[in-house]
Order: C-alpha cells, then structure tokens, then sequence
C-alpha cells in the first residue's frame, strides 16, 4: 500500500506526507487489524498496542496480541482483539 501512496506522490510531485496523513485501518472480525500510515509503537504488550499515528493515538485492547507483519508505517497485529479507540497524543509519546 505505502509504494502506491509513494508513487503517487511522485507522479503528482506532492511531499509524501501531503497525501499520506490519513490512516487506514482493516480489521478481520476479532482476529487481526492491518493498520496504515502509522507513525510509531507507543506501547505494546500480549493485552494492548498503542500506535501513534499523526497527532493521534491509536489503541488496539485484547488477549494474546502479536505483531505478525511490520513494515515502514504498515503494521498487522493479530490475536483476541476486543475494542480499537482513537484518541489525542499526550505529551510522552511525540
């Protein structure tokens, strides 16, 4: 997904970042989200992952939490996902 957004950019001679601030998130039922256009791991562990994305935090809550897939602002994490919530960035995590 990031090397379509890339080319993008570089067909239309925009900044990256001017057409990639969105996020975009897949979430397969209750066993895994792909998210896209993260910035970094605030916090993980087998029961919570907390993303930054932009001036956003994204929390992903469950059981057996795993980072299966990670690339340059593309993540999967799977396992017994129970709630996914957006909220601000707080001042530790820029």
């Amino acid at each position: 997904m990031n090397n379509y957004i890339s080319e993008l950019a570089g067909i239309c001679k925009l900044p990256l970042e001017a057409i990639s601030k969105n996020f975009k998130l897949i979430w397969f039922g209750t066993t895994g989200l792909y998210v896209a256009n993260f910035k970094k791991i605030i916090d993980y562990s087998q029961d919570k992952v907390v993303l930054k994305i932009n001036n956003n935090t994204l929390e992903i809550v469950g059981r057996e939490l795993l980072i299966s897939l990670i690339n340059k602002g593309e993540i999967l994490i799977k396992g017994c996902i129970n709630s996914v919530s957006l909220g601000v960035v707080n001042e530790k995590s820029k």
